[in-house]
């Protein structure tokens, strides 16, 4: 699975000096949204279901 379908922002445009700070931060701003309003995410196409969290440290 490729991860340009998801949430894959390439901020490496902003040290080639293709984008601002600000315009990538619109466009990662835009995607929060849209996912926000129901837009599908990259897993959710790809009808993945499994989700896990790494845990550093214990827990009480």
């Amino acid at each position: 699975m490729s991860l340009s379908n998801g949430f894959c922002t390439r901020t490496g445009k902003i040290i080639e000096g293709l984008n601002t700070i600000e315009e990538i931060g619109e466009e990662i701003y835009n995607r929060v949204l849209e996912t926000a309003n129901g837009s599908p995410t990259a897993a959710e196409k790809h009808q993945n279901q499994e989700f896990a969290i790494w845990r550093l440290a214990e827990t009480i």
